[in-house]
């Protein structure tokens, strides 16, 4: 076995990769999405929490 026969399989191993990569941005773009949507949240229910016990 030469150098040039390890080198036919490396492509094949970078398709067979790449929808798993292709998932992983697509959860990773979900999640900063979600944290981001949760920290507004958040914020606005400390100042609701705040306003209701009269600390402003």
């Amino acid at each position: 076995m030469s150098g040039d026969d390890d080198c036919r399989c490396r492509p094949l191993g970078f398709l067979l990769g790449l929808p798993f990569a292709f998932v992983a941005l697509l959860l990773t773009l979900i999640g900063v999405v979600i944290w981001i949507v949760g920290f507004v949240v958040s914020l606005h229910f400390i100042a609701f929490i705040q306003f209701l016990l009269g600390l402003n």
